[in-house]
């Protein structure tokens, strides 16, 4: 508190300094602006500001002040106008500068906020980075790279410079200078997988597998222990017919504690549609879901298995699967996998119980009260049916496929109530709701 009230105190003493040789009353309208200012009544200070002005309109400070004030109040063209009255008076205070810069800013006038950024850039190298930024947000990349580059050499590499560094190839599609930069910064940096990553998607993204291959091998001889680096062995070693080492580096990735999980989920789920197109490897399944079971936030993963299970028609396969890993319950989609799994293998049973506790998680998931439905109607419980599937029906919006499943549901049920009046009535329900959809 005391360094502030110090600085505030020090502030208060400059302007006073720069204020010049002025009248009682033009200090007494000054310092009310300033008062005015602080507690954000900018429009009192404004007036107070003017009447300084009347008395003296060539006083910089002032002209800064009242174009302060102006900006608070968005009144921009009006703060545009009295800050360039006030460097006109004096050019070489960065205060002004830094005004005026948010006056063009606000305004879209590029050309004239960048000159402004490259002035206040002559007194502090944080307005460097900011005309860095304001490039990128004019999608000037060019200059952005570059004014980037010279950073690099006057100050060292910075990670922050390095993450807008990526953003701007990402939007730019700046390839050969992405894989130019890359390699330098290799040299600068061997150790730093990143750089080598980077270039390896860029050439997968030119379909340029022989180049990508090689940074891969050559990742791989600098660091023998990189994880991520089979992201990139994964897909070559495949293209090459080499399934043995695709299937280790797809193991390595799941493994790994350090590669993201969209990106494991991606190569999960290409091995399995490699493994439908080619001969099954039932060994190898289980042994991947063994790694996904023991490996933390698995739900993801496990579901892309069940799946698997589930599509190739091997149903008890998939609930072995989910149910030894377990059902996330807080994940919607994991439960779903589950359950549509436990009635496709009809245990009807653990269909009910799951359900009826996914209810409580999930009240307006009308699937969920389908499936219990079917679940209930198997186990003889058709009015315990009919009452899921009728709170069911009001969850449904814009589906008549599945608006047409439970009206067939509650058919069945009225059968097993040997009601056939409500059994024709349902059955028919259920074909005019798909023929109204077609």
């Amino acid at each position: 508190m005391f360094l502030f009230s110090g600085i505030s105190f020090a502030q208060e003493e400059e302007r006073e300094d720069d204020l010049g040789d002025v009248s009682d009353a033009f200090q007494e309208h000054f310092f009310e602006g300033l008062k005015q200012s602080a507690i954000e009544n900018h429009e009192r200070a404004i007036a107070a500001f003017s009447k300084c002005l009347e008395e003296n309109p060539n006083n910089a400070i002032v002209q800064y002040e009242i174009g302060k004030a102006y900006l608070k109040t968005e009144e921009y063209s009006l703060a545009q106008s009295s800050l360039e009255k006030a460097i006109e008076l004096d050019d070489k205070n960065v205060w002004y500068l830094d005004s005026l810069y948010e006056a063009y800013d606000k305004t879209n006038q590029d050309d004239k906020a960048i000159e402004i950024l490259k002035k206040l850039s002559v007194f502090h190298p944080d307005y460097k980075l900011d005309l860095v930024k304001y490039y990128f947000n004019k999608t000037r990349f060019d200059q952005a790279l570059s004014l980037m580059d010279e950073l690099d050499e006057e100050t060292g590499i910075n990670s922050d410079r390095d993450l807008l560094r990526k953003l701007i190839y990402q939007r730019s599609g700046y390839s050969e200078s992405k894989i130019a930069f890359y390699k330098k910064r290799i040299s600068q940096q061997p150790a730093n997988e990143d750089h080598y990553l980077q270039i390896i998607y860029e050439y997968s993204n030119q379909n340029d597998v022989i180049n990508a291959k090689a940074i891969a091998q050559q990742l791989l001889k600098e660091n023998p222990n990189s994880e991520k680096v089979h992201l990139g062995l994964y897909k070559f070693y495949l293209e090459d017919n080499e399934k043995e080492l695709a299937y280790n580096s797809l193991k390595t990735v799941l493994k790994s504690q350090s590669i993201e999980e969209p990106s494991k989920r991606k190569l999960l789920n290409d091995y399995l549609r490699f493994l439908r197109n080619s001969e099954p490897n039932p060994a190898q399944i289980e042994e991947l879901a063994a790694i996904i079971k023991d490996s933390a936030n698995n739900s993801r993963l496990t579901r892309i298995i069940t799946d698997y299970y589930t599509s190739i028609g091997d149903l008890n396969k998939a609930v072995e699967v989910q149910t030894s890993a377990g059902v996330d319950m807080n994940d919607f989609n994991s439960v779903r996998s589950y359950l549509i799994a436990l009635s496709q293998a009809k245990e009807h049973e653990k269909v009910i119980v799951t359900a009826t506790e996914a209810l409580e998680l999930y009240p307006s998931q009308p699937l969920l009260y389908m499936l219990n439905g079917v679940a209930l109607n198997s186990k003889n419980l058709p009015d315990k049916a009919i009452e899921s599937l009728e709170i069911g029906l009001e969850y449904i919006i814009d589906d008549p496929i599945l608006e047409s499943d439970f009206y067939y549901q509650m058919a069945q049920s009225y059968k097993i109530k040997q009601n056939e009046s409500k059994h024709k009535e349902f059955l028919l329900k259920a074909k005019q709701t798909l023929e109204n959809a077609n």
